[in-house]
């Protein structure tokens, strides 16, 4: 059972010093589905998560960046996203993912080349 003052300091920490609930469930070594069952019951109000939906980026500005970087998940480490974002942009924009590790600068380059003459736009 949980007493009065650290109920307090519980929910002291959610909703004045906006600390996350990940945050708080690892302090009590708890899970957040737990820790959101304990606000639901202390009557709490949960904050809503704010998305932030990145912007797709420019078809030639994603492809120009591949290149460089050779790879998603170094395009991805570049630009602070997940690889799963990289690819989903990558397909959205139907440039071609080949599996490139073997190949030079210039095969790389060769193949989206070729990808980019192909594209009406």
């Amino acid at each position: 059972m949980i007493n009065n003052e650290q109920k307090t300091k519980i929910i002291d920490l959610f909703v004045n010093q906006k600390m996350p609930q990940e945050d708080i469930a690892k302090k009590l070594h708890i899970t957040t589905h737990q820790l959101k069952f304990l606000f639901t019951e202390w009557n709490v109000d949960l904050r809503k998560r704010k998305r932030t939906r990145l912007k797709l980026p420019d078809r030639e500005v994603l492809l120009k960046d591949y290149i460089r970087y050779g790879s998603t998940p170094k395009l991805a480490e570049e630009w602070h996203v997940s690889i799963n974002t990289i690819l989903k942009w990558m397909r959205k924009h139907k440039i071609p993912m080949k599996k490139m590790r073997n190949m030079t600068n210039k095969q790389k380059i060769d193949i989206l080349e070729y990808h980019v003459n192909t594209i009406k736009l």
